[in-house]
C-alpha cells in the first residue's frame, strides 16, 4: 500500500461572464414643427369695414361737391376700397397739400416783406406816410379810382410792389399838382381849347378821348 497522501485538484477559475454592453443610441433630430394652417381655415376672415365717404374725418368747410372728392369717392367704390385705406389716402393727400399751401404762403409772405424793405429806402418815395397820404388823394377820389381798387391791391400784394407804389405816387403828385403827366397832351375843353384844370387820371393816361375799349373805367 502506498504512503503517498492523494492531492485535491485545484479547481481552475472561470473568468467571470461579461455581458455585452450595447451602445448607446444616436438620438434622432427633432421633427421640424407643423406648418400653421393659414388662419382663414381655421377662423372667419376679418370683417373690412366698406367705404362709405359719410364716415371719412375731413376738415372743417371740405366741399365734398368739388369734381377731385367726388371721382376719388366713385374710384374708391369700384376698386372695393375699405374705409381704412380710404381714410389714410385722404389724410396723405390733405398733409400734402397743408404743406404746400403752407410753403407757398410763407413765400408769399417774404416777397412782400422784401418789396416793403424796398420801398421803405427808395430815395423817390421817402416818408412811408407821406407816400399814403399822397396817393390817398387818388385812390379816395370816387371819379378817379374804382372802389375796388385798394382791395385789388391788398389780394394780390401789388400794393407793396416798388415799382406800383412809385408810379402811383407820382400820378398823384402830377394830379395834385395840376400838371399833366409827361407825355400825354394837356387837358382840354369840349372846343379842345387847353384848360387849367388838373386833368383826370383817365385823361391823363388816355388823351381826351378816354379810355380804351374794354380798360377799366377811371372816370
Amino acid at each position: 500500500m502506498s504512503d503517498q497522501v492523494p492531492q485535491t485538484p485545484t479547481p481552475v477559475e472561470t473568468p467571470p461572464t461579461t455581458l455585452p454592453v450595447s451602445p448607446t443610441p444616436t438620438p434622432e433630430p427633432a421633427a421640424p414643427p407643423a406648418p400653421e394652417a393659414p388662419k382663414s381655415l381655421l377662423s372667419d376672415p376679418p370683417v373690412v369695414a366698406p367705404f362709405d365717404a359719410e364716415k371719412l374725418t375731413l376738415p372743417d368747410g371740405f366741399d365734398k361737391s368739388a369734381e377731385p372728392f367726388v371721382e376719388f369717392m366713385n374710384l374708391a367704390k369700384e376698386t372695393g376700397l375699405s374705409g381704412e385705406v380710404a381714410q389714410k389716402l385722404v389724410d396723405f393727400h390733405l398733409k400734402h397739400t397743408q404743406n404746400a399751401s403752407q410753403a407757398l404762403t410763407e413765400s408769399w409772405e417774404a416777397q412782400q416783406e422784401k418789396w416793403v424793405g424796398e420801398v421803405k429806402v427808395d430815395k423817390e418815395i421817402g416818408n412811408i406816410e407821406s407816400l399814403r397820404q399822397t396817393i390817398a388823394k387818388v385812390a379816395d377820389n370816387t371819379d378817379l379810382t374804382d372802389p375796388e381798387f385798394r382791395n385789388a391791391l391788398a389780394f394780390t400784394g401789388a400794393g407793396n410792389h416798388p415799382a406800383i407804389l412809385r408810379t402811383l405816387f407820382r400820378w398823384a403828385k402830377a394830379l395834385g399838382e395840376g400838371s399833366s403827366i409827361a407825355g400825354s397832351p394837356p387837358a382840354r375843353n369840349a372846343n379842345s381849347a387847353a384848360v387849367n384844370e388838373a386833368p383826370s387820371l383817365a385823361t391823363a393816361l388816355y388823351g381826351p378821348t378816354g379810355p380804351h375799349s374794354g380798360g377799366p373805367k377811371l372816370s
